[in-house]
């Protein structure tokens, strides 16, 4: 096994050791979605039949909105946008951060943690944000007692982005060392006289 396939499973295991992963491209990042399948029944048990994995077309969704909450002792990010069917949806999942030298995957990996139907305050919050984007807001009383949500897409695209850019850079210098490290075994050995071999006796 490799280094970088055993570093691929640990990151998984990070992940609180998921059984499902659902890849998904968009916009040149790839994305891994993962989630227990004991964590996915019990979504669809308590979320009208809801999958875990209904929560990846509002994640890639223009008209998402997100927020970040704090739950369990870490940080989540909380998107409501609308998924297969056009219904709104209610997705938290959290995002794997964990990087580090030898660290070369470019993708971004999503542990997903509940996907459920947006509730009516929900909704209407939802709704007014979208009234803000087509025009000046008439109303942002509950936008103030609440927060104000940002579009995800944009938010999420720019970190993918961003964490590739920084493997990808970890994986040209590591490459410029071996390429240096190769080059000065070259001269190293140039400049190593060779050795004579006695002469033959007569």
């Amino acid at each position: 096994m490799s280094d970088e396939m055993r570093r691929l499973l640990n990151l998984v295991e990070m992940a609180n050791d998921p059984d499902t992963v659902v890849s998904r491209e968009h916009d040149g990042v790839l994305f891994h979605f993962c989630f227990r399948n004991s964590k996915e029944a019990l979504n669809k048990s308590n979320h009208d039949g809801l999958s875990l994995s209904d929560g990846i077309v509002p994640f890639f969704s223009p008209l998402s909105k997100y927020e970040i909450i704090f739950e369990n002792g870490e940080e989540r990010t909380k998107l409501i946008g609308p998924g297969e069917n056009g219904e709104l949806l209610v997705a938290i999942y959290h995002e794997i951060e964990e990087e580090d030298e030898d660290s070369f995957d470019t993708s971004t990996w999503i542990r997903l943690i509940s996907v459920y139907k947006v509730g009516p305050a929900e909704r209407l919050r939802y709704n007014s944000l979208m009234m803000e984007d087509m025009g000046p807001p008439t109303n942002t009383t509950s936008q103030q007692e609440q927060g104000h949500m940002e579009p995800h897409l944009p938010y999420i695209m720019r970190r993918a982005h961003e964490r590739k850019a920084r493997a990808e850079a970890r994986a040209a210098a590591k490459q410029q060392k071996q390429n240096q490290s190769s080059i000065d075994s070259n001269v190293d050995a140039a400049a190593t006289p060779a050795r004579n071999p006695e002469a033959p006796s007569q």
